[in-house]
């Protein structure tokens, strides 16, 4: 028996789900770059590799994390049911400038 409070993405549509992991697998080649920027080259000569990879994979993860609250909280998959509607895309394109900014400003200051 199933926890119905437990976030699962296994209930979703096969389609969806592969989307979604396939954005978790980018995250993890993203972050195959910058783990070694600073843990191997300590950021030397790498520091704005390691700031723009920090930034693309938490920005994947935010990116699911939002698509997974659009398929499972009744009010968001009512605006969304299919993720193709303008509340959903309309709240990625907001994050995704959230993220944008503050990671350029970053890559040039840090």
């Amino acid at each position: 028996m199933t926890n119905p409070d437990r976030l699962d993405i296994s209930n979703g549509a096969s389609g969806k789900r592969e989307k979604q992991e396939g954005k978790c697998g980018v995250s993890l080649l993203v972050l195959a770059v910058t783990i070694p920027a600073l843990y191997v080259f300590h950021l030397a000569g790498w520091r704005r590799t390691y700031v723009v990879g920090a930034v693309i994979a938490l920005y994947l993860n935010i990116f699911v994390l939002i698509a997974q609250f659009f398929m499972k909280i009744p009010a968001l998959k009512a605006l969304a049911p299919t993720q193709s509607e303008p509340p959903f895309l309309g709240t990625q394109v907001v994050v995704m400038l959230i993220f944008i900014v503050p990671g350029v400003l970053a890559a040039r200051r840090f």
